[in-house]
């Protein structure tokens, strides 16, 4: 999240853009396991909003407080709707309408830990994986990355 943020620092920057004292907000996807890696059932996730504090000129003070808030913000984990807004199609279409106006977040940043052995499919071995992040609603830059067997590759997905 500190690169993300230093990278749009930059990328405002050069665009004259001001950015003293400027925050974006990153939506990150979180997972709830309580079991050690290897060893949970199914998915649980939730979502949480993260402060990139780009008006920060300094690389390590900007990942200082990008780790503070996120594990401040880690407390107030938003939890994906269950019960009845899941299973109600006019609620559903309801949130997915306001989403689209949403103003929690500007940039969806995803770390994705992946297998650390490679895959195969039908024999043949699985030699890359690249995560692609879909972007919706208002949010326009989604940025992935995801290990997998001894790899580390990343995405970038942008809307004009």
């Amino acid at each position: 999240m500190s690169a993300v943020a230093g990278g749009l620092r930059e990328l405002l920057r050069g665009r004259e853009e001001r950015i003293e004292d400027q925050v974006l907000r990153a939506f990150v996807p979180i997972s709830l396991h309580r079991e050690k890696p290897g060893q949970a059932h199914g998915n649980q996730d939730g979502m949480m909003f993260v402060p990139l504090p780009i008006g920060e000129a300094d690389p390590v003070r900007r990942l200082q407080l990008i780790a503070a808030a996120s594990a401040e913000r880690k407390k107030y984990v938003v939890r994906p709707p269950e019960g009845l807004v899941a299973r109600n199609r006019v609620l559903q279409r309801a949130m997915v309408r306001r989403f689209a106006h949403q103003r929690w977040a500007n940039v969806y940043i995803a770390n994705i830990p992946g297998p650390p052995i490679p895959l195969y499919l039908g024999g043949a071995q699985l030699l890359e994986v690249f995560p692609l992040v879909p972007i919706s609603a208002n949010i326009t830059l989604g940025i992935a990355a995801l290990s997998y067997a001894g790899q580390l590759n990343i995405t970038v997905v942008a809307d004009a």
